[in-house]
């Protein structure tokens, strides 16, 4: 599915964002449902969305004119992603190696990251203030999130190893003890 292009007039909720993100496993967005899965389905889900909202959101419009709130709402997606990659990933022996290098990815944009209201908490998780984005000129936000872009082009090489890392533990699982596993290769 390629990334969906609107008008500058058009305002799309976070949710659409990160449905479209988790497109081939919509219910893991939903905190209430993330408990039914294995930590190992949401490695996979959560690396997986967050390889497609790294690449999806560097398509967004980083013009003077660009619809900011829009922005705001891919960015809040985005935040959302990267969080529930970062707590999948730090549950998983196997995987916390991914958590660790997209902790230190944003320790080293923090005062970047810091100029359009995000800030690291103590776990190494993104907080968004959803309020001060909207204040923040579109080019600024375009420094982490367009084509050149260095964070999310790191973040996409992240998620691409470990959603990697996860499928090759989920085929030798399958292979290897007929397991049952709930998600769409």
């Amino acid at each position: 599915m390629a990334a969906t292009k609107v008008s500058t007039g058009v305002t799309l909720p976070s949710d659409y964002y990160l449905r479209n993100y988790y497109q081939a496993n919509t219910a893991a967005t939903k905190a209430s449902r993330r408990k039914n899965y294995s930590t190992l389905e949401l490695n996979y889900e959560d690396s997986r969305a967050l390889r497609r909202a790294s690449s999806r959101i560097t398509h967004s419009n980083y013009a003077e004119d660009a619809n900011v709130e829009g922005l705001a709402n891919s960015v809040k997606a985005y935040v959302d992603t990267y969080n529930n990659t970062l707590t999948s990933a730090s549950k998983d022996p196997d995987n916390r190696r991914y958590a660790k290098q997209l902790k230190e990815l944003s320790e080293k944009y923090k005062e970047d990251l810091s100029k359009i209201g995000i800030s690291i908490e103590d776990d190494g998780s993104l907080n968004l203030n959803e309020t001060y984005i909207k204040t923040v000129d579109a080019k600024e936000i375009g420094k982490l999130f367009s084509k050149e872009s260095e964070f999310t082009k790191m973040a996409g090489t992240i998620s691409k190893r470990m959603n990697q890392a996860t499928r090759d533990t989920i085929y030798a699982n399958m292979t290897g003890s007929g397991q049952t596993i709930n998600i769409v290769l």
